[in-house]
């Protein structure tokens, strides 16, 4: 038994409506037709009532019959019409197919007798273009929602198709590429690139990798063989996915092992190196005591060697006290002791490249703060304004008490600047401008947690070719003893005693 279908007929001539009304019902009872003369008639039923097939004659009233199949096709692109015409010309034919007509029946000989095979064909046509449609709708969803970037290249790498993902990647729409050199939009070259995957797949035809650096990013390129129906590799899958975010956290991993392992053999070294400090100090303390005060040059060197003994174990202190693991709660600390301590770990560095410290500090601020956090911070910030002066410069550092009571920290340098479209990613993980290898835009985003979780904030001011300025707003908590100066004093002593 048949699909029922119904066909909806317009056509001015009354007595072929009635013929081929029956004609149809004969043939195939299965055929519901409905007949309009007027074509304003017809479209009103279209919209209406639901049809399967149109039957649409060319002569008609007030209207040209490609006219109004292309209204028809305007409004239901799918449904399948079957153009009918008593005029056997081949102009009018190709109009009629090329404006979206299933078929061109011309009103001759026996052609009723076959019509009913005509409208269910075009009835299965339209249903399996739709099927087709809807698959393609599919895949292409499906393609465009892959969120690495694939194309699809021709031997000659002409683009044949991209997903949304590599469009929106080079700016452009998906119709545009198709047609164009791969390596011209994608990389902006004049020649296919070194080592293509691409040229590998259509030799071997087999897959083939790549590792490509390009402005700054890290891609891995995979090409995969595309063969066709008759076995001919015609084109090839291409596969990009930017990968620069991961090879930077892949080289901070293997930095920070080796900053653990750095960091145990420093610290092994550190406690080595004490004992013949202590030997050093013990024989020049020998040496004061026998030697005749009146001999006041050597006196003088025994005080040099005093000195740097001193310096040698301030900085092992400090080395230890940044290897050490400690808490992370936070407790009541002097800002500048911390800020000091820090200096003297890399005021060598300093020296080297020409910066001049400049120290405005506001004594007696104690914060309620992670310590071991606040060392990070300076050591960042200050590290960073160190590199933004590679000619050297004057690095600012100031701390104060703001109205609202709350201590401010600054760092400030006369570097190169920061541009204005990088400030707001300045504090994004993996954010750097620095090549591969020298920066993993890790360190600015530390200092921002670090910060954010302590209960403080952090901003910046940059201008190219001027400097830029950190400033660190640190929380005001204390504890009654702070209140009271004691241990205010406490921390005093013990920043110069360090």
């Amino acid at each position: 038994m048949n699909e029922t279908l119904n066909v909806l007929v317009i056509d001015d001539n009354q007595d072929q409506l009635e013929v081929l009304r029956i004609v149809l019902g004969k043939r195939d009872p299965d055929l519901k037709v409905e007949v309009y003369a007027d074509p304003a008639a017809g479209l009103q039923a279209l919209s209406e009532k639901s049809f399967d097939v149109v039957l649409l004659d060319y002569s008609l009233p007030g209207v040209n019959g490609l006219d109004l199949l292309r209204q028809i096709k305007d409004r239901w692109p799918h449904l399948p019409v079957i153009f009918v015409t008593g005029q056997g010309n081949e102009k009018i034919a190709v109009a009629a197919m090329r404006d979206g007509a299933h078929d061109y029946i011309i009103k001759e000989g026996d052609y009723l007798k076959f019509l009913h095979k005509t409208i269910r064909h075009a009835h299965e046509k339209a249903q399996l273009e739709k099927q087709i449609l809807t698959s393609k709708l599919r895949l292409q969803a499906l393609f465009d929602g892959i969120q690495d970037f694939i194309s699809v290249q021709d031997r000659e790498f002409n683009v044949v198709m991209v997903n949304r993902k590599f469009a929106d990647w080079v700016e452009e729409e998906p119709d545009a590429l198709v047609g164009r050199k791969c390596y011209e939009v994608y990389f902006k070259r004049s020649e296919p690139c070194e080592n293509c995957p691409l040229q590998a797949t259509f030799q071997t035809r087999q897959k083939d990798f790549l590792e490509m650096h390009h402005d700054n990013e890290v891609f891995h390129i995979w090409s995969y063989p595309m063969t066709g129906l008759d076995g001919h590799l015609d084109f090839a899958i291409e596969h990009l996915r930017r990968v620069t975010d991961q090879k930077r956290m892949e080289e901070q991993l293997i930095q920070n092992d080796k900053l653990v392992t750095l960091g145990i053999l420093s610290s092994g070294i550190a406690h080595e190196i004490r004992n013949p400090l202590n030997i050093i100090e013990a024989a020049r303390y020998y040496l004061s005591e026998v030697i005749p005060p009146e001999e006041t040059d050597k006196h003088e060197k025994l005080m040099i060697i005093r000195k740097n003994v001193y310096r040698a174990s301030r900085i092992i202190n400090n080395l230890l006290e940044f290897s050490r693991k400690k808490d992370m709660d936070a407790q009541e600390i002097d800002v500048n002791a911390i800020l000091e301590k820090t200096l003297a770990l890399i005021e060598k560095e300093m020296r080297v490249r020409d910066i001049e410290v400049v120290r405005e500090l506001e004594p007696g601020l104690i914060t309620y703060f992670d310590p071991d956090g606040l060392r990070q911070i300076s050591l960042n910030l200050i590290l960073n304004a160190i590199q933004a002066m590679p000619e050297g410069g004057t690095l600012y550092l100031r701390t104060r008490r703001d109205e609202s009571g709350n201590i401010c920290l600054e760092v400030e340098d006369t570097g190169i600047g920061i541009p204005p479209e990088n400030l707001k990613n300045l504090f994004a993980p993996f954010f750097t401008t620095k090549p591969i290898g020298e920066g993993t835009g890790l360190g600015l985003y530390i200092v921002n947690a670090i910060v954010s979780r302590n209960g403080g904030e952090i901003k910046v001011e940059s201008e190219i070719g001027k400097g830029t300025l950190f400033r660190v707003m640190l929380p005001r908590k204390s504890s009654p003893d702070v209140a009271n100066g004691k241990l205010i004093e406490n921390h005093r002593a013990e920043a110069i005693n360090a």
